[in-house]
């Protein structure tokens, strides 16, 4: 049909310029060590054009897509985002990867996979405990979230996490990582002014760009679901998690469900919905893979994007499509 004609064209066509937008991310990490130093790493400073690393790395997890329709970078794909994801130290992306992995591993039945998973864990809180993960920047960040959850595991509540200072936060957890209680500090404030707003508001919501405007520290919600339901109502909500749940059945046998998984989870610490061009490149491939996995996975196993042996997974639409 002309759709499987349409659909076999996108698969390994990748234009030389495809490469120099993969490569931008890792070129723009030297240019930052070479021009800042250690400072890019700590501090988060850019010399680029990403608003910051945490717009670096969704742009790079949703750029990995295109790797997905090249038979010949395929084998790149996973090691790809492993390597961004380290190098910019974005602890979200870094649980999403994790996150994803045990999705996969789980859905293919690959036991060894979930091993390694655990053994890479107990590596980072062993690590950690002996306080020596000071020269590996992300596994500073992991063993620091490890400790913030253990504060807000044995917190009596959310109201009393935003009511301590930073300071108190710090001596309390043994951590100067604070990114994920600062979240969990602003995410509190922003339940309680959707709580204590008027009927109209909980129902259509705040308003586009009200955490910013009216919140305490005055910037966005750094989690794109909460901001969705506060700022646009819970009906706006439940379409846009219906949206996406209908993306992701759609591409559940195909690779491509891998960088979504991690998309999705990072929606959870960040802002990405505001980032025009990341957020429509993923779009774009998620409707691309919907549409078009359905005749992949009639293609040959090492040309077809599809990560589960399972014989016929899906019903072709007719032929006069």
């Amino acid at each position: 049909s002309r759709k499987a004609k349409l659909a076999t064209s996108y698969l390994d066509v990748i234009p030389a310029h495809i490469y120099i937008l993969l490569l931008l991310p890792i070129i723009v990490y030297v240019l930052d060590i070479v021009f800042f130093g250690d400072t890019f790493v700590v501090e988060g400073r850019s010399v680029s054009i990403f608003w910051n690393r945490n717009s670096t790395v969704f742009y790079s997890v949703v750029a990995s897509f295109s790797i997905l329709l090249s038979i010949k970078l395929r084998r790149f794909f996973l090691g790809y985002i492993i390597i961004v994801v380290v190098l910019y130290n974005t602890i979200g992306a870094f649980i999403g990867l994790g996150l994803a992995f045990i999705i996969q591993s789980v859905r293919r039945y690959k036991i060894k996979s979930l091993l390694y998973l655990v053994i890479i864990t107990s590596i980072i809180v062993i690590v950690g405990k002996a306080g020596i993960y000071y020269k590996v920047p992300i596994v500073t960040r992991a063993y620091g979230m490890f400790q913030n959850l253990q504060y807000v595991s044995t917190s009596s509540s959310i109201t009393s996490i935003e009511k301590t200072n930073y300071l108190d936060l710090m001596a309390k957890t043994e951590s100067t990582e604070t990114s994920f209680l600062f979240r969990i500090k602003h995410w509190a404030e922003i339940i309680r002014m959707y709580t204590n707003s008027n009927i109209e508001q909980k129902f259509f919501g705040l308003g586009i760009e009200s955490i910013k405007k009216h919140s305490s520290r005055e910037i966005r919600a750094h989690n794109d679901y909460l901001r969705t339901f506060a700022e646009l109502g819970p009906i706006y909500f439940l379409f846009f998690l219906y949206f996406n749940f209908l993306a992701i059945k759609r591409i559940a046998h195909s690779m491509a469900f891998f960088p979504s998984v991690i998309v999705l989870f990072y929606y959870f610490t960040e802002n990405l919905i505001d980032n025009f061009i990341a957020i429509s490149m993923f779009y774009y491939f998620l409707g691309l893979f919907s549409e078009f996995t359905p005749y992949w996975a009639e293609l040959p196993g090492q040309v077809r994007p599809i990560t589960l042996n399972i014989s016929r997974p899906f019903n072709l639409p007719s032929s006069n499509n």
